[in-house]
């Protein structure tokens, strides 16, 4: 995703026009476009976070961090940065929300290090696949 990023970021303006072949709309898009090529980048620790929480039963805290993306930190992103960067402000809010939910994951996911073993222990949910596995066979 970090080099289709870098791509889109370089030839942005190349991308926009093939879309749209207009000088007012390029001139928008880029900007835009660029945002989302950091947003693309910057979210990737949240999903991964919110996806790793729910798979291993901690879905209070994979909801969330689900929500910060496009609830508690994208909506109100949306409402105040246009009143201080105009147009600028909608195209970055998705970006600002992302960062934003990137920098709270962070100690989410050192706890979640931290709580590991520091090396491998067997649990009923081995004893389980072991027994399932001699049925099967």
């Amino acid at each position: 995703m970090g080099v289709f990023a870098v791509v889109c970021w370089a030839f942005a303006a190349q991308l926009v026009w093939v879309f749209r072949a207009d000088p007012a709309v390029v001139e928008a898009g880029v900007p835009a476009l660029r945002c989302m090529c950091v947003a693309v980048v910057a979210q990737c620790l949240g999903v991964v976070c919110s996806m790793s929480f729910q798979s291993i039963g901690w879905s209070g805290y994979a909801s969330f961090l689900a929500s910060l993306r496009s609830g508690i930190y994208y909506i109100p992103t949306l409402l105040v940065a246009p009143r201080f960067l105009g147009l600028a402000g909608i195209q970055s809010a998705q970006m600002i929300a992302d960062i934003l939910t990137l920098l709270t994951c962070i100690p989410f996911a050192v706890e979640f290090f931290r709580r590991l073993p520091d090396r491998d222990e067997r649990c009923s949910t081995d004893e389980a696949y072991d027994e399932a596995v001699r049925q099967a066979a």
